[in-house]
């Protein structure tokens, strides 16, 4: 027996067990033993007109009406056997809300759904040392070339990526304009700025590259950070971009954009509580949490090479971020210098496993000091 859509095969007798006997067509035989208790009765009243002398018609009357009942009892009674009423199914009603098996069995519609992009861990090294530099620069890049060398005495250097060949790597010693970018048309300079932005009393690197920039521009970059309680206050991490104008227009500007960023430092990680514990002594490396500082500088560069991204920026300049937040004469500056190259290097292994396609096509370190990465270069490609 094939099972009713949406009805529980259980619930049907099988065909091998046995059928339950029909029960008898009680209605009637319930209809014909009325009809013989009222021809009884009215055979009893005819007869009893007759004795004690009633009327006979009322006598007549009484035993037509008890012959009438009599064959309609028989009538009735006989005809429950020769025309029985059909059988019903046996079967349980079905839930008003139960659903065709059909239905039931065909697969759900599933409405499209964006997955979000999956967040890149942040690897902090358990070492912040020389070799540490070494090893990421060996797992990230190559030489230009098999013949190309690295000296000490070179003042800058390139290193190809290795996931990415038409990524360059550049590092130089010098000032920001001795080297120029690939195509400063789709090019930008990073400057690291105070939380309010200020045009006036910025050194090093800043100071060099607002020589050539406008305070008109200036201003309408600052300007795109909202009001909050009339000031305007770039956070810890955030960067903001511009279309970068120069001074004297005799000259193209080095680059197309200017990113402006507030980078942490190790006295922005600092509670108020420690603050106030050190009174004024030199900061160490003992006095912060060294993996949030770490994911604290990973997260500035990943933000910048995301505003890179969304302004169709190829080329950057830019330098390192917290190198100068120890003296050299203190125990852990080689620890943070080399911490310090990590969280860039690292920044640089988030950017490479993004995607299919490289948002950026070189990135330029520049230092007044010494030619970034050099130690590390050195020791990952060291001559033969």
């Amino acid at each position: 027996m094939t099972p009713l859509p949406g009805l529980d095969p259980s619930f049907l007798p099988s065909s091998s067990s046995p059928r339950h006997p029909r029960p008898p067509y009680s209605s009637s035989f319930v209809t014909a033993l009325a009809l013989l208790v009222l021809a009884f009765a009215f055979c009893l009243l005819g007869a009893l007109c007759f004795i004690f002398g009633a009327p006979s018609p009322i006598g007549i009357i009484a035993l037509s009406l008890a012959g009438g009942f009599l064959i309609s009892a028989l009538l009735t009674y006989m005809r429950s056997f020769l025309k029985p009423l059909p059988e019903k199914p046996c079967i349980p009603p079905l839930h008003p809300q139960a659903k065709p098996r059909e239905e039931a069995l065909l697969p759900p519609k599933m409405s499209p759904t964006k997955i979000p992009p999956q967040k890149i861990p942040i690897i902090c090294p358990r070492s912040w040392t020389l070799d540490a530099v070494a090893e990421k620069l060996k797992d990230l890049f190559d030489l230009p070339s098999p013949s190309s060398e690295i000296s000490d005495k070179k003042a800058k250097f390139s290193l190809k990526g290795k996931r990415y060949p038409q990524f360059i790597l550049n590092c130089f010693k010098g000032h920001p304009f001795d080297q120029a970018l690939q195509d400063p048309s789709q090019g930008a300079f990073v400057v690291q700025v105070s939380p309010c932005m200020s045009y006036d009393n910025n050194i090093g690197r800043t100071l060099a590259i607002l020589t050539r920039v406008e305070k008109d521009c200036w201003e309408t970059i600052r300007f795109q950070v909202p009001l909050v309680q009339d000031m305007r206050t770039l956070s810890l991490k955030q960067n903001v971009c511009g279309e970068w104008k120069q001074k004297e227009e005799k000259s193209p500007s080095p680059a197309a954009h200017l990113i402006l960023v507030r980078p942490p430092t190790l006295e922005s990680l600092l509670s108020l509580e420690q603050r106030r514990e050190l009174k004024g002594k030199a900061i160490t490396l003992a006095n912060i949490n060294k993996a949030q500082a770490f994911y604290a500088l990973v997260e500035t560069y990943t933000n910048i090479f995301e505003t890179c991204k969304n302004k169709g920026i190829k080329h950057l300049q830019i330098d390192l971020f917290g190198t100068k937040d120890l003296y050299s004469g203190q125990d852990d500056y080689d620890t943070w210098q080399y911490g310090c190259q990590l969280a860039f290097l690292e920044s640089l292994r988030h950017l490479f496993i993004q995607g299919q396609e490289m948002p950026l096509l070189s990135i330029t370190l520049q230092n007044y000091q010494e030619v970034p990465l050099l130690k590390g270069v050195r020791k990952a490609f060291p001559k033969d």
